[in-house]
């Protein structure tokens, strides 16, 4: 199994030593401010500010954790921003790999902050599923699909995972209990632009200096 560290380390220091702190080929902000094509990042909740370039929603969600100790919060969801920004905190059984399914969004970017336990995230390139088990809901704003993720991320205890509209993860994958809460970031457009305008083999991976 991969681990994020080493999979990013060369866009890491890139990403962490460039003068105008942008991630290599990133396109500009859609309506929302929201990057658009896919960039799957990994990083320590220390860094998540840094990451504002890309999702400027994080702000609201620095804006949370500082107030509020997640640490101690029950599970439920939590209002941030309306219906702009938004937090399910939640607390479950872990699945084995081979019953993880590749999700995706399409109004929404997902961040995946781990508080307790050991999880793994599958990923895959957006656009690289061809078989839909589950159409999209609007409601949910989700759809399934079949296949094996293309790489797999470990989240340790405060490590947290972004994944912008249109890219397929398959979560709570642990042999264990996983208590962690997913922040949602609505980004307008994400989906349409992402699938339209990503080169397959070039995805950005960033994650957390050593």
């Amino acid at each position: 199994m991969f681990r994020a560290p080493f999979l990013a380390s060369v866009a890491a220091f890139w990403y962490h030593n460039n003068a105008a702190g942008a991630i290599p080929s990133a396109s500009q902000p859609d309506d929302f401010g929201c990057r658009e094509e896919g960039t799957m990042v990994v990083d320590r909740i220390e860094n998540l500010a840094e990451y504002e370039g890309i999702l400027p929603g994080l702000r609201e969600v620095y804006h949370f954790l500082r107030a509020r100790k997640p640490g101690r919060l029950a599970p439920g969801r939590y209002s941030i921003k309306d219906e702009t920004v938004y937090a399910v905190l939640a607390e479950a059984g872990g699945r084995p790999a081979a019953r993880a399914r590749l999700e995706a969004h399409r109004k929404y970017a997902d961040v995946h902050l781990l508080l307790e336990g050991s999880e793994d995230i599958g990923w895959s390139l957006p656009g690289s599923c061809a078989t839909v088990l589950r159409r999209y809901d609007p409601k949910a704003d989700m759809e399934e699909f079949s296949g094996r993720p293309g790489m797999w991320v470990r989240l340790r205890p405060r490590w947290f995972a972004i994944f912008m509209p249109g890219e397929p993860h398959a979560p709570l994958v642990s042999d264990g209990v996983v208590r962690k809460i997913v922040f949602k970031v609505k980004c307008a457009g994400g989906f349409r632009r992402l699938r339209a305008g990503h080169r397959a083999g070039s995805p950005r991976r960033t994650a957390a200096r050593r």
